[in-house]
């Protein structure tokens, strides 16, 4: 992949307005479109763009009314849901350098639980055990 691709990928990833990673498991960082123009923007965002019971697209100036005045009322946007969820399983299965570096130092002989720090789902595996 070519930086241009990963910067490319990286831009959808975060909300245009506050350039901060999309989550989607909190919800001020959750993706919300706004259902006038189609934008979409974090919870944080659309939160502090919230007038009385209407958000403007910080994009296109377009109004987005909000029947109850609530920005949980917004859709999330579930396509860009699923994509970070998906990045985050594929980068979860791929050991780093580090994990494989540190695993080097392990002693067999220590009868010790590892645990990654970084993603709970790694996994202490021997070293000459970790895929390229």
């Amino acid at each position: 992949m070519s930086e241009d691709q990963k910067n490319q990928l990286t831009s959808i990833l975060e909300c245009r307005k506050c350039k901060n990673n999309f989550d989607d498991l909190t919800s001020d960082r959750a993706p919300r479109k706004l259902t006038t123009c189609g934008h979409t923007i974090c919870g944080k965002c659309a939160s502090e763009l919230l007038k009385g019971s209407v958000i403007t697209c910080p994009f296109d100036n377009q109004l987005t009314k909000l029947s109850d005045g609530n920005i949980n009322s917004l859709l999330k946007n579930f396509a860009l849901i699923e994509v970070i969820k998906e990045l985050k399983r594929i980068d979860a299965s791929r050991p780093t350098k580090k994990h494989v570096q540190f695993e080097d130092i392990i002693d067999d002989d220590l009868n010790t639980e590892n645990r990654c720090f970084e993603n709970s789902s790694h996994e202490a595996v021997a070293s000459g055990k970790v895929p390229p």
